[in-house]
């Protein structure tokens, strides 16, 4: 009897729980309402936006190398001639030295020391149109986006004016200019390395053909 009594009981709640599914079913809100077809999949977008910041961590580290190899090449040219004009005195009464060659060895080091400060500037104003050619890229996009919203004469207030024709053309041809730029960075570093070793084989040519009159009376007593 207690078997069949439960099992009515639950023959009779059946109904109800259907009716109850159902009803839980239309009032829950719908996962995709509000959501234009579109815009994209939240997988998508979390995937754009891990990828533009990957992409910026990596332009930081190029940006961080290329600074720290100018500085490398300032440091080889500029310490380079100041232990030469330091110890080239006691060079000259201990050693005796090629006065011309050694003058050109400090002459190549001061080159290569201004060709790395070049380069520094260079690397500055290619950088300066790198970020010009992004924000022409963001304004570009915010046009658009603004446009579509609020209309072409609110978003023309809303985004800085173009310089050019189009946000878009802008940005081509700054990341152009900044590329033009960053070939001429390479070149002067590379000639500021090319210095710095012309310098240092100048002055050992100058330590090989040393000249004895330049020696002291002490010195040439040894």
């Amino acid at each position: 009897m207690a078997n069949k009594a439960l099992e009515a009981i639950g023959a009779f709640l059946k109904p109800v729980s259907r009716a109850r599914k159902a009803a839980d079913a239309e009032e829950a809100p719908d996962a995709g309402a509000g959501r234009d077809s579109r815009d994209p999949p939240d997988f998508e977008l979390k995937k754009y936006e891990l990828d533009r910041e990957h992409e910026l961590e990596l332009n930081k580290i190029a940006h961080a190398l290329e600074i720290e190899r100018l500085k490398v090449l300032q440091l080889l040219n500029g310490g380079a001639f100041t232990v030469l004009a330091a110890f080239a005195p006691g060079l000259l009464r201990s050693h005796g030295l090629s006065r011309p060659l050694a003058l050109l060895a400090a002459a190549s080091w001061v080159v290569g020391l201004g060709a790395a400060s070049w380069a520094t500037q260079k690397q500055l104003d290619a950088q300066g149109k790198f970020n010009k050619a992004y924000r022409c890229r963001r304004n570009a996009v915010e046009l658009r986006r603004l446009s579509t919203t609020f209309g072409e004469e609110a978003a023309s207030r809303m985004v800085p004016p173009a310089e050019g024709q189009s946000h878009a053309d802008d940005a081509d041809d700054a990341f152009k200019e900044g590329g033009r730029l960053g070939n001429k960075l390479w070149k002067l570093a590379l000639a500021s390395l090319f210095l710095f070793g012309l310098g240092a084989a100048l002055l050992a040519a100058s330590l090989g053909f040393a000249d004895p009159a330049q020696l002291t009376a002490s010195e040439r007593a040894k």
